[in-house]
């Protein structure tokens, strides 16, 4: 509701343990020290515990996510099976197939699986959420699991990651040789009043928030008051504080209103709902009406032909707007300068999830082909990589190593490759328009950038990802009927005379002239970015576009 209001591309204090909104404190990043400590050592177990919404599965993906190209892993996140449904979860998660469905015949795939791994180099990782609900039956498997290895070390890590009742349990006497094989242990803590501080303004900056929205010394104090530390009942407080921001209409959260929002918890939930509903009525009633005349607006459009074919970038900018100014602005750059989106964009770059990047990337490219996604994170998380994905949307797919110049020349949407130096693998964004130095770049649908180009060439390595429609079903068809096809799209440009049908070195040359301006090889074929260019060059096809044709 509040998210336009504060020019948020997203809400900062969601309760989902998303990864990119990690505020590594001291304490989580001595926790992702440990994890990293046992992992090297191949000891065989690592345990991290802390109360209730101390950050442990957010801490949890994110050590997932770092685990590098040598490393697989298996993440348990309901463990409150059986001992068979526990080892058919694991298998499954490691992508390992049995002939059988009894414990045995499990262990048996699981423990091929692992030497075979081992002797490939890799290493395998168990990860268990929520391990305090594991039943006696179950630890004991996974200690079984643990005994897998060889003469000099463990085939498998594992982790348990759980509330503080995992280390009552791993005190028992009956679970002391599993307890014993714990080589890495940390307990997660609640937040300083400093660290608290910090975690805010990380999750408002993540979020798209800086300079947008404050809270004051006395709003952080009854912050930390309620919450003492503990991030999840920080993000619960915060979210409803923002709410009466918005309700107010103030960009400054004080202490007063989180007075109110602490207030409004606490009341009994049912009761809670008609005080919230007198004050938020006439807002949301507002936000209705403004969700209908945009749905409107839409439907309009759609009408008349202009979303999503031929979306210019003249039309994004004038088009978009946070709900914060009535001045037209692109979203992720209101009240900013260059430097400000530099360190922005960076900042996202830092933060960017590396399993997703590429997902909503692709998913981005495909809205842009009028392929829209349902399901939000959750359909966006299973994507398949883009070439399948071309396959399944019946779009062709090129990989280029290019130049922003090609990509202009080409005029077509792209996923670009970067890498920023404190990330160890390559990240994906995706550029949609370009005008006057300055570039549209998505991180995911509805989440944009507008800023200058320079900035998106420090981190990009010069290659790309496009998709593009074989619109003549050339990719089936002989040589000559794509000679033919080429020399009508030529003529159609003015790169070929009307009286050179009967000659193929004519052809040949316009071909190969065409090819320079792209910036391809002059081959003088007709090859598939050769034919893209064809395509997208003189905009008589329905296609989207960076620049308008």
């Amino acid at each position: 509701m509040y998210e336009a209001f504060f020019g948020f591309r997203e809400k900062p204090f969601n309760l989902t343990p998303d990864p990119k909104f990690l505020y590594l404190s001291a304490k989580h990043n001595e926790a992702f020290a440990h994890l990293e400590f046992g992992l090297k050592q191949r000891g065989g177990f690592m345990a991290v515990t802390g109360e209730v919404g101390t950050g442990k599965t957010t801490l949890c993906r994110y050590f997932l996510e770092r685990l590098d190209d040598d490393t697989v892993s298996a993440f348990i996140l309901y463990p409150a099976l059986g001992t068979t449904e526990l080892l058919r979860s694991v298998n499954k998660d490691l992508g390992i197939t049995s002939e059988g469905e009894t414990d045995k015949s499990l262990i048996d795939s699981l423990h091929e699986f692992l030497l075979r791994s081992r002797a490939e180099g890799k290493n395998i990782v168990l990860v268990i959420d929520e391990a305090q609900n594991l039943s006696r039956d179950v630890l004991e498997q996974v200690r079984l699991i643990s005994n897998l290895e060889t003469d000099t070390e463990k085939l498998i890590q594992i982790v348990l990651i759980g509330q503080s009742e995992l280390n009552d349990m791993l005190a028992q006497r009956d679970l002391r040789q599993l307890a014993q094989r714990v080589t890495a242990r940390y307990h997660l803590t609640p937040l300083t009043r400093q660290d608290l501080t910090q975690y805010i303004r990380h999750r408002l900056a993540v979020a798209g928030g800086i300079g947008k929205v404050d809270f004051t010394a006395g709003a952080l104090r009854g912050v930390h008051r309620y919450s003492k530390g503990i991030p999840r009942l920080i993000n619960l407080v915060c979210d409803r504080a923002l709410l009466a921001a918005f309700v107010a209409d103030k960009n400054e959260v004080t202490g007063s209103i989180v007075r109110r929002a602490i207030k409004e918890l606490e009341v009994p939930s049912d009761e809670r709902w008609h005080r919230r509903f007198g004050w938020i009525a006439a807002s949301l009633a507002a936000t209705l009406v403004g969700t209908l005349v945009l749905v409107s607006l839409r439907t309009v459009g759609a009408a008349n032909g202009t979303v999503p074919w031929r979306f210019s970038p003249a039309a994004l900018w004038s088009g978009l707007t946070t709900g914060a100014s009535s001045s037209p602005a692109p979203s992720a750059s209101l009240g900013m300068n260059a430097e400000q989106l530099s360190e922005h964009y960076e900042l996202r770059l830092v933060t960017l999830s590396e399993e997703l990047s590429p997902r909503a990337a692709a998913a981005v490219l495909l809205e842009r082909w009028g392929i829209r996604l349902g399901g939000g994170l959750a359909a966006i998380s299973t994507l398949e990589d883009m070439s399948s994905l071309a396959e399944r949307a019946a779009l062709q797919y090129s990989e280029l190593e290019t130049s922003f110049a090609q990509l202009e020349a080409l005029n077509v949407p792209a996923v670009l490759e970067v890498f920023h130096p404190s990330r160890d693998r390559v990240l994906y964004v995706t550029l949609t328009g370009l005008q006057d130095e300055r570039a549209i770049v998505y991180f995911a649908p509805g989440d944009f950038f507008e800023l200058p180009l320079d900035v998106v060439k420090k981190f990009w390595t010069g290659r790309a990802q496009v998709f593009w429609r074989d619109f003549e079903k050339l990719e089936s068809a002989d040589v000559p009927s794509r000679l033919i096809w080429a020399r009508a799209r030529l003529k159609k440009m003015g790169l070929l005379s009307g009286d050179a049908d009967s000659e193929a070195l004519e052809l040949q040359r316009a071909l190969q002239k065409l090819q320079r301006q792209v910036y391809l090889e002059p081959t003088g074929s007709v090859g598939p970015e050769t034919r893209l260019a064809l395509y997208s060059l003189g905009g008589d096809y329905r296609m989207p576009y960076l620049m308008n044709p």
